[in-house]
């Protein structure tokens, strides 16, 4: 069972990052609300861990979706968004987010990429069905004939689940890093994200 060897390497990454930031203060609004997104991208990527090794693996995969949009949100607000968005938002003065496509479109024009795009076009389909009860999430909950109930994720499923989790994890930290102009957690980023 290969993803037991990611539930480990997430609660390592969990440890390493809390020492990284403890202590630390940030200062403005943009390195505040980066953070912000960061603790909140934790927490997620924390509990998915904890409910994949708790066999809760419906719930686990319907808060991926949650930490999708946390990462995307926060590292918008680190490279993209203007400092009257992030005023707006500080002070929930009529800000909305715009939706994910869309902030996925801002950071890749601003680092002059496509992977944010990409990778939210590949994953959003199972996300939106698996955070909504779409058939993805209901048809795991029988057995392979339909007719017993019976949860039913392959060890390749909860594999690609923790990996994503953990490369949202390394996303936001690097966004993080990048807005703290911060060596230590650019390197403990990229880390992560190779590890996967």
């Amino acid at each position: 069972m290969k993803y037991k060897i990611l539930i480990e390497e997430s609660k390592e990454n969990q440890i390493l990052i809390k020492n990284a930031l403890s202590g630390r203060k940030s200062e403005g609004k943009r390195k505040k609300v980066v953070a912000g997104f960061l603790s909140l991208s934790m927490q997620h990527h924390h509990s998915i861990s904890l409910l994949v090794e708790n066999k809760l693996y419906s719930s686990a995969f319907a808060l991926l979706r949650h930490l999708f949009d946390a990462v995307y949100r926060g590292t918008w607000i680190s490279l993209a968004a203007s400092d009257d968005e992030i005023e707006n938002f500080s002070i929930d003065k009529d800000f909305e987010f715009k939706n994910t496509y869309k902030l996925a479109k801002d950071i890749d024009k601003k680092i002059n990429v496509t992977t944010f795009h990409d990778v939210y076009k590949q994953n959003s389909p199972l996300l939106h069905g698996m955070t909504h009860g779409g058939i993805e999430q209901i048809g795991r909950q029988f057995d392979k004939d339909g007719d017993t109930i019976q949860t039913t994720f392959d060890n390749e499923a909860l594999f690609a689940l923790l990996n994503s989790s953990n490369v949202s994890l390394g996303m936001i930290l690097l966004a993080f890093g990048d807005v703290e102009e911060d060596e230590l957690l650019i390197n403990l980023a990229h880390k992560i994200i190779k590890e996967e």
